[in-house]
This record gives structure tokens, C-alpha cells and sequence, in this order.
């Protein structure tokens, strides 16, 4: 962590929109990804998330903090033993290079099998072909992760390729102007025949859907502790604004209504923090947690998006004015309800690992899901 807080955070307000590269070799020599590399020190990575997003005017630059650490990292960290990828790794952590993960295409959107980009040829004469869109981190990454079909196996396995931005073929859109997210760098790229040393492919072709869920899994983990972050702050301006302001003749936090909205919203936030807390546990004791991992980031994204709507309303016409950022803050949330998948997916990630809860208990008489308090703290207790 940063030895000089406010520094980083004075350093990063003044840094303009369009300076993505300096705002990210900032963060990174302040320490801001080191501890988001591994497991181990994940809670750690997280609270300093939550304490960027309370100190910092935008939620933007957290989708590609999340994005260039959380999904691109544990992919390069799965195969570093080869000594590139480790050398990479450490570059992105130092904050002297940025990696933008390529999933999401035009017609295929939240399905991962129905991606048209594809590797073909032979051994020694690989090429990539295809088009990815809404691609965060692409207009500035110095590597690209493309994942794409492997029409060279006749399973047409899901396959991990690290490409280099400058490689022949590689076009990278300018910045999408989107709605939210501002200070997030997003764009398009497509692929004409670049051609693909084998040693830009991420391990066995089989091996891609594993390293798609390993950082899955990471990303959803990281992503509601910015909200988190967020919404400790606005909800605590709230409270000095309804203590500040008077209608008809008494301060508006006396009206019930607005005691109403208060409280909602920090049970809101509390309930998210809870649950943010108990996926990062379960991934500590036992390195996977998809099924909460899913829970935690679609709970946080639509959460944080009712809790800043309802500050709105607390504030009335102050909410909407642009200094008080909270309908920015709305779009935001509701963008990050997007990325990495949409509420739908996540809701049938939850549902696919109950029905796999069940099968396992059926055979082992014993549910990991559905386990009493005492139980899982015991549990914990035994990882620990």
C-alpha cells in the first residue's frame, strides 16, 4: 500500500481523463496491484479498492483496474513458468504495461461459445481471426489476451492467445465514447490473419476454459469493493445533507420518508460488504468460490445502482446537478452491472453450482452450499 495516501489520490484527481498511462504507472508504483496478484494477499488488494473508490471522484478507472489485474493476471500467472509471462506480470504490477482481456464480440455478447473469432492453420503457421468489441483496457494495452474457438482441434476447444498490440493485423479502435465509466480506456479490435507463434499460446488448447474461469472468478471477487467504496461515501454526504437542509421549518432527516431511504440504502451497502466478505473467505480457504463470486458482483452492481438512484431522490435537485457526480455515479454502477456479464449470466452460474451442490450432497451426504453457521466457521477454522 501506498506510504503517502493522499498523495496518490491528489496525483490521480489532477491527472486529466485522457492520461490513462500516467494515472496507471501511478498506481501501480504506489503498490495498488501488488497485493491483487495473489490469493494470499487478495483482502488486502481489496480494502485498498474499497479506499481508492471512497477517496476518488470517478468509479471508471476501477473497470480497468479489475479488468488488467483482476481477469488478465491469474491468466498469466497460471502460466508462468514460461519466463515472458512472469516478466509480464511483473510489468503490469509495476504499472509499466497495461493488458486488456478480449472475451466479448458483437454477436455473441455474455456467450463465451458463441465467439466467431477463431485460431486456424497448422502448428508453425497459426493465424487469428475475428473481432472483439467493447474491450476494456484496448485502446492502451501493450498485450492483448484474445480468447477465440481452436479450429485447429476437432473439438474446437475455447483457447487463450497473447497477443502484442503492434503484431501485423491488429487494429485497435480509438476510445468508445460511452456513457459511463469515463477514465476507462474501451474499444474495439479485430484481427485479419495475424499470425501466432506458438509461444503466444496460453498453454494446452483444452486449457482455455479453465484459465476463462480462473479469472472470472477473480474479477467478480474484486469487483463490488469499489462500489463498496462508493457507496460508504455518498451514503455519508447523504447524511450531512439531510442534517444541513430544512423544509418546512425543521431539517429533512426528521421526515421519515427520508429516515427511510437512509436506512435502506446502508443495508444495502452492509449487506453487499457482508457478502463481498464471505466469497473473499471462501476463496482464501479454498480457491474457488464461483458460486458466490457470481452472487457478490451481480448483488453489488444492482445495489449500488438503487442506493445511488435513492441519494438522488435524498438530495433532490442537488443530486442532479454535475458536481455532486451521483447520476454519474448511477451510470457507472449500471455499466459495471455489464461488464464481465450480465445479471442473467451470473444468476445461472448460481444456479448450475446449486444443481452441482445437490449431485455432490446426494453422493457424499454432505452440501457445501447449504451447511449451518457453526459449520462454516469450523470449515474456515480448518483452511486457516
Amino acid at each position: 500500500m501506498s506510504h503517502d495516501w493522499k498523495a496518490l489520490i491528489g496525483a490521480l484527481q489532477a491527472s486529466p481523463p485522457e492520461d490513462f498511462a500516467g494515472r496507471w504507472r501511478l498506481l501501480g508504483r504506489h503498490g495498488v496491484f501488488e497485493p491483487l496478484r495473489r490469493r494470499e494477499t487478495l483482502v488486502e488488494g481489496c480494502a485498498q479498492l474499497e479506499r481508492l473508490a471512497y477517496d476518488l471522484d470517478s468509479l471508471g478507472v476501477f473497470i480497468s483496474i479489475i479488468s488488467g489485474c483482476g481477469l488478465a493476471l491469474p491468466i498469466l500467472d497460471a502460466v508462468s513458468d514460461h519466463g515472458p509471462h512472469a516478466e509480464l506480470c511483473d510489468a503490469i504490477v509495476s504499472g509499466r504495461s497495461v493488458a486488456a482481456v478480449a472475451i466479448t464480440e458483437p454477436g455473441a455478447g455474455s456467450d463465451v461459445f458463441g465467439m466467431t473469432t477463431s485460431l486456424c492453420g497448422t502448428p508453425g503457421a497459426l493465424r487469428l481471426r475475428g473481432r472483439k468489441w467493447c474491450i476494456t483496457n484496448a485502446p492502451v494495452a501493450d498485450h492483448i489476451i484474445v480468447f477465440c474457438r481452436n479450429v485447429t482441434t476437432h473439438e474446437h476447444y475455447l483457447t487463450a492467445v497473447l497477443v502484442p498490440r503492434e503484431a501485423p493485423g491488429v487494429v485497435v479502435s480509438p476510445p468508445l465514447k460511452l456513457a459511463g465509466v469515463q477514465g476507462s480506456p474501451t474499444g474495439e479490435i479485430s484481427f485479419s490473419d495475424v499470425e501466432i507463434r506458438e509461444t503466444w499460446v496460453l498453454g494446452p488448447p483444452e486449457r482455455g476454459k479453465l484459465l476463462l474461469d480462473l479469472a472470472f472468478a477473480r474479477e467478480r471477487i474484486l469487483a463490488p469493493w469499489p462500489l463498496i467504496g462508493k457507496m460508504s461515501r455518498v451514503l455519508q454526504d447523504a447524511l450531512d445533507h439531510v442534517e444541513a437542509r430544512r423544509q418546512f421549518g425543521k431539517p429533512i432527516k426528521e421526515f421519515q420518508y427520508v429516515q427511510d431511504k437512509i436506512v435502506g440504502a446502508f443495508e444495502t451497502l452492509e449487506t453487499t460488504r457482508l457478502l463481498a466478505a464471505e466469497t473473499l473467505r471462501r476463496y482464501a480457504s479454498a480457491g474457488s468460490a464461483h458460486l458466490h463470486a457470481s452472487l457478490a458482483k451481480y448483488h453489488a452492481a444492482e445495489g449500488a445502482a438503487a442506493v445511488f438512484k435513492t441519494m438522488i431522490e435524498v438530495h433532490g435537485s442537488h443530486g442532479l446537478v454535475s458536481e455532486a457526480r451521483l447520476a454519474q455515479h448511477l451510470i457507472d454502477a449500471m455499466c459495471a452491472a455489464m461488464a464481465g456479464g450480465t445479471r442473467e449470466s451470473h444468476k445461472r452460474v448460481v444456479f448450475d453450482q446449486l444443481v452441482l451442490d445437490r449431485a455432490r450432497a446426494r453422493r457424499t451426504g454432505r452440501s457445501r452450499v447449504f451447511t449451518t453457521t457453526h459449520a462454516r466457521a469450523r470449515d474456515g477454522e480448518r483452511h486457516a
